[in-house]
């Protein structure tokens, strides 16, 4: 893994999250409801949404059970 700068990741994240609050804001009950096309699929662009919450929320279990097996190797 390349060192990135904790200054480089928070500027990323905060740019990203102000993209994602600025279309959650103007998004429409149509864009939420309309199908997506993705691969093979039709997703609604709720499912979407909700799938990049779950997908966030395991990535950061998954960081967190890193973290405390490198704190594990130093004890």
């Amino acid at each position: 893994m390349p060192e990135i700068p904790l200054g480089d990741l928070t500027a990323y994240f905060d740019a990203v999250s102000l993209v994602t609050c600025r279309y959650l804001g103007q998004a429409t009950d149509n864009d939420l409801s309309r199908a997506y096309h993705y691969r093979d699929d039709n997703p609604s662009g709720t499912w979407i949404l909700g799938h990049i919450l779950v997908e966030e929320n395991q990535d950061m279990g998954q960081v967190a059970m890193i973290r405390g097996m490198m704190r594990g190797l130093d004890a």
